[in-house]
């Protein structure tokens, strides 16, 4: 991983896995007769069947299933967040993740650029997906030393895929409020950072953190413009629909292509936000705040002329990130010393009350 900015986008596309209805339904019938065997025996394993859990899943039990040499991936959703069972999350999010696979996932613009969908059990809350076969989690980009951010291919395609999404009228016949899961991420980006009886022990990330978060903690001004955010997140109806949790955590990558995943959290809100949260995660891999300008505006000359985009909005959603990330549940793998901490708070801070 420590060369991904020096890789090219490989010219050819994806081979888009065919299914047709009767093998998708069955398929779906036998894993989720897998997924209730394996919560049975955790070790479950049977002839041509394999199941293994994927470690690294932060919202949702997730199985990786090999039948005959076909491989698939099963999510299913409990009332709480998997890495955190003390946090309660409603189980509406399989669901709003199947419903967005299902509108979009045949979308000619967009198919290559998801896994495919196999289908959704709501009986069980099962949902199903071809696995991505030879890809690598995003994630190990907040691990490369002396990164400058997210890989400029690998950003650009990101922000061309934002481009594509916020394009598309969504089905009006579906209800994309989305609000439970909506509360849970208010809750954690605009109020849990900044209340200093939250529980979080910010020294066991980095010695000297609790101490410097206490500023933040105290800052009126900084809790009444993040307050101001969460009031529009929260009474957003559009215009576009939003992935609503678009950073590397949310993509795989396979050769050099960013293949996008969890749109669990999607919604009908403003553009502003997804674009916010991408910049803010390349901010926090190492990238420069004199770039953000330039590839919010890449973004604007990929989308409609008539659509407007308030840059400041943007920013201050980028601000909100940043802080909720470095102060709050939602941790990301980096290994920074406190100074480093305090410049990209106070950036973040400047972000968000401007």
């Amino acid at each position: 991983m420590a060369d991904l900015d020096e890789h090219e986008v490989s010219p050819q596309n994806n081979i888009v896995f065919e299914i047709n209805r009767s093998e998708s339904n069955k398929t779906l019938d036998l894993l989720t007769q897998i997924y209730k065997d394996y919560i049975k025996n955790r070790d479950y394993h049977e002839g041509s069947f394999s199941c293994e859990p994927i470690e690294d899943s932060n919202m949702n039990l997730v199985l990786k299933v090999c039948i005959d040499d076909h491989n698939w991936l099963i999510k299913h959703a409990d009332p709480w967040v998997r890495k955190y069972p003390h946090i309660a999350a409603p189980v509406s999010r399989t669901s709003q993740e199947a419903k967005f696979y299902e509108a979009f996932g045949s979308n000619p613009k967009l198919r290559h650029l998801m896994p495919d969908y196999i289908g959704f059990n709501p009986s069980d809350n099962i949902l199903a997906l071809k696995f991505v076969e030879q890809s690598i989690s995003a994630m190990s980009l907040y691990n490369i030393k002396n990164s400058k951010g997210i890989p400029n291919n690998l950003l650009q395609q990101a922000i061309s895929y934002l481009a594509k999404l916020h394009s598309i009228t969504p089905p009006q016949s579906e209800d994309w409020s989305n609000l439970e899961l909506r509360k849970l991420n208010h809750t954690h980006m605009f109020e849990f950072p900044f209340n200093p009886d939250n529980g979080m022990d910010l020294n066991e990330f980095c010695p000297g953190l609790k101490q410097l978060a206490n500023s933040f903690h105290r800052d009126h001004e900084l809790k009444k413009s993040c307050m101001a955010l969460g009031h529009l997140y929260m009474k957003a109806r559009g215009p576009a629909l939003l992935h609503g949790d678009f950073y590397p955590g949310s993509w795989l990558i396979k050769d050099s292509k960013v293949i996008v995943i969890d749109p669990e959290f999607c919604f009908l809100g403003p553009v502003e936000f997804d674009l916010g949260i991408l910049l803010a995660h390349h901010l926090i891999i190492g990238g420069s705040s004199h770039e953000l300008a330039s590839l919010i505006e890449g973004y604007k000359k990929q989308i409609d002329s008539s659509f407007f985009l308030d840059q400041d909005l943007g920013l201050r959603f980028c601000g909100a990130e940043v802080l909720r990330r470095l102060l709050g549940a939602a941790q990301l793998p980096i290994n920074w010393g406190l100074d480093r901490y305090e410049a990209m708070l106070k950036l973040g801070r400047e972000y968000c009350i401007q």
